[in-house]
């Protein structure tokens, strides 16, 4: 039996901690069985063991996220064991596709047949708050249902604060998170007001964008991993700041629907998420589109002036014949040669009428 002195793997643990045995440590075994022995530091200490594995439950720390993704009509689950709070949340955000959130205490795989407690909005966050006041060493089992077609990804965490406590320390984004959104010859210029920092920390700007047709959530932290992302940029002292988002470095396609958002991220990674996050760009123009449109002015000109030294020349033509008096049986005679249908050829007239001596050029 393991001891003090004799074990694998020890470690001290508060109430509510976790220990994790990681599979790529060359001490684990697949198809072992494992005891485990609990060594007291005090006299009469009381406890509580819970054992999962992490093949099937993945474990949940309070205030950790976790990405995942789940395909549809499956389930992933998860477990996470609160110590004393006032309350619990449970928060599913979205990445791609849509995800339902189920949870409870009693089941060990909470279900859209089994739960306690559920959420299922459809193209927005799902949460479970547990405002209890009394929670004292529960567990809580969380169910994720993959509800779109595909792979669903999303991003889940879970805390013991309330909402305004867990929040409070994030940038909170200038005039209520609106961005302002114009599109240049060079790209799209994202303009927005600058965020303030709860706990006095320099703020740094990132504009996030994506194709319209593309399933990428926007409006959470989690859909922006998955989004292109500009490079971090100060705050301009002004207040206000603008971000460009160049059809050069960004690869901004002309003629393309974007969604576009802004975060604020302070030094510990909390981001502010602008609101106007779903905001979609029409008709962007490409920096080259001057280029195009010079090209084409050139070829109009060229044109044009060839059909003027074309037309120029036949009016040079017809005056030379009405100058030089030539005689109409010469003009008849060219009207109604071969391949002329009728017309005047003037430059054939001029030419024959000249071999023939029947006409000189007049002085200039």
């Amino acid at each position: 039996m393991p001891s003090a002195s004799d074990h694998l793997w020890a470690k001290t643990l508060s109430f509510g901690q976790h220990m994790v045995f990681v599979a790529s440590e060359t001490s684990f075994c697949h198809d072992c069985t494992y005891y485990i022995a609990i060594h007291s530091i005090t006299v009469g200490d009381e406890y509580e063991l819970r054992v999962t594995g992490l093949g099937s439950y993945a474990v949940l720390l309070n205030e950790q996220y976790v990405y995942g993704q789940v395909a549809e009509t499956e389930y992933m689950f998860y477990e996470t064991f609160v110590d004393v709070a006032l309350n619990f949340t449970a928060r599913l955000e979205a990445c791609t596709g849509n995800a339902d959130l189920y949870m409870s205490q009693d089941t060990y795989q909470p279900s859209r047949y089994s739960y306690t407690w559920r959420s299922e909005n459809t193209n927005a966050n799902d949460q479970v708050t547990i405002n209890d006041e009394s929670l004292n060493q529960i567990g809580f089992y969380i169910g994720v249902y993959g509800e779109g077609a595909g792979n669903n990804a999303y991003r889940l965490t879970v805390h013991t604060q309330s909402d305004h406590a867990y929040d409070r320390d994030f940038p909170k984004p200038g005039n209520n998170g609106a961005i302002e959104v114009h599109t240049t010859r060079n790209g799209i210029e994202v303009t927005f007001a600058n965020a303030v920092s709860p706990t006095g920390q320099a703020l740094t700007y990132r504009a996030y964008f994506s194709p319209a047709d593309s399933n990428v959530v926007m409006y959470s932290m989690c859909g922006l991993d998955y989004a292109f992302v500009s490079d971090s940029v100060s705050g301009d002292e002004s207040g206000t700041t603008t971000i460009l988002l160049s059809t050069d470095i960004h690869s901004i396609e002309p003629g393309l629907n974007y969604k576009i958002n802004v975060a604020a991220i302070d030094a510990d990674e909390r981001y502010g998420i602008y609101e106007s996050s779903t905001m979609e760009v029409i008709g962007i123009v490409g920096s080259a589109w001057w280029v195009w449109l010079v090209l084409i002015l050139v070829i109009i000109l060229v044109i044009t002036v060839l059909f003027l030294v074309f037309r120029n020349r036949r009016l040079t033509q017809e005056l030379e014949v009405e100058m030089g008096d030539i005689p109409k049986a010469v003009v008849r005679k060219a009207v109604n040669g071969p391949g002329n249908k009728g017309k005047i050829n003037y430059a054939q007239l001029l030419a024959e009428t000249e071999d023939e001596g029947d006409y000189e050029p007049p002085p200039i």
